[in-house]
């Protein structure tokens, strides 16, 4: 007997993307606990991973037929209707396949903020606590299974849930209807940005850019563009002095929104000018600390590339390149001295040994002008 065709048609197929390089066999057992977790989570969805049979199967010759995995897994990835992104970072092979994503305008689930490994406890993700709900704070088990809108990260949708998540489980943030939810941090904006930058659109409806990564615009649009949400915020500032605003909690409201705005825009325009602006504020934020003599600074981003550990490496070597010369230098100059010094003693050496001779002469002369006694 046949199955029924609409069992299995009308099942979305998700791409999910995990970590290869490094400890492989290890990176391939995480993707097993990440598999179970991703099914239990999401069983309405199918999942594809070609990419763990091409591993197994090459363990050892990866170097080799990388070029040719990451060809079919691409093949197969434009041909899904998300991808998954699992495993607590993103790879260089991760941002291959995230890139084909965008361009594709694919959903796109990030559970990379999760960590390495997905939570043992129950693997459906539920919404966090404190959850805005129509200007209403939910509280897990504060309300039974119904339809609700609810927010998450400035994201709304209508979904329907069962809030009876105990706190002290780990809560998953949710994907829904295809939007990914992502904590706040630099990187986690510029991902954002990326993926959100093909599918903007203008006032009247239509794509706002040409290109998915936002380069038809040029650096000076940009500017533009940050400087105007500068200017709002300066106009909002203005009205709030002249007593436009009922109370500071207002104005306060609309303030967070236009800065909120400038931070967007301001990474926008560094990623234009292929500029890490978590990096380098961080760098910057150092910089001044050490100069004004405060022991207050920014940890280093924690790596989630293989060629950005190759950039600090060689930035490493560099520098140990840089300390080496001045040792040289240093080795040089105590040699030059060491010369000085053995000539300042020979030169002492034949005084010394004049000043005798000569004491050995007088000797002599007075010795003869002595009377014979």
């Amino acid at each position: 007997m046949m199955d029924d065709p609409q069992e299995y048609e009308l099942i979305k197929v998700g791409y999910v993307a995990h970590p290869v390089s490094g400890n492989v066999e290890q990176n391939l057992a995480n993707m097993d606990r990440w598999l179970r977790w991703l099914v239990a989570a999401h069983d309405d969805w199918g999942f594809c991973i070609p990419w763990y049979a091409y591993v197994s199967a090459f363990m050892g010759w990866e170097s080799l037929y990388r070029n040719t995995g990451m060809r079919d897994d691409k093949a197969i990835l434009i041909r899904c209707d998300a991808i998954f992104l699992v495993g607590g970072r993103i790879s260089d092979g991760m941002k291959e396949e995230l890139d084909v994503a965008i361009y594709n305008r694919m959903d796109i689930y990030d559970y990379t903020h999760l960590g390495t490994y997905p939570p043992d406890a129950n693997p459906r993700p539920r919404p966090r606590p404190n959850i805005q709900i129509s200007s209403q704070t939910l509280v897990p088990g504060s309300l039974e299974s119904e339809a609700v809108s609810i927010t998450l990260g400035g994201i709304t949708s209508n979904i329907k849930y069962n809030i009876d998540t105990p706190q002290e489980q780990p809560m998953p943030v949710i994907a829904p209807l295809g939007h990914t939810l992502i904590p706040i941090s630099f990187d986690d904006l510029r991902r954002a940005s990326k993926w959100r930058l093909p599918l903007f659109k203008n006032r009247r409806g239509g794509l706002a850019h040409s290109k998915p990564d936002g380069s038809d615009w040029t650096i000076s649009q940009w500017l533009q563009a940050v400087l105007g949400e500068l200017g709002e915020f300066a106009n909002l500032h203005k009205k709030f002095f002249r007593g436009d605003f009922q109370d500071e909690q207002e104005f306060l409201l609309q303030a967070g929104k236009e800065l909120a705005d400038i931070v967007i825009y301001l990474d926008i325009l560094a990623m234009q000018l292929t500029l890490d602006l978590g990096r380098e504020v961080a760098a910057k934020f150092n910089e001044v600390s050490e100069r004004i003599g405060c022991n207050i600074f920014l940890g280093t981003p924690t790596l989630n590339t293989e060629s950005e550990a190759q950039r600090i490496k060689d930035a490493a070597y560099a520098d140990m390149a840089k300390k080496e010369q001045a040792l040289v230098k240093e080795v040089a100059a105590c040699n030059n001295r060491i010369m000085e010094l053995a000539q300042e003693n020979d030169r002492i050496k034949t005084e010394l040994l004049f000043q005798s001779n000569k004491a050995k002469l007088l000797g002599d002369v007075i010795a003869d002008l002595r009377p014979d006694t």
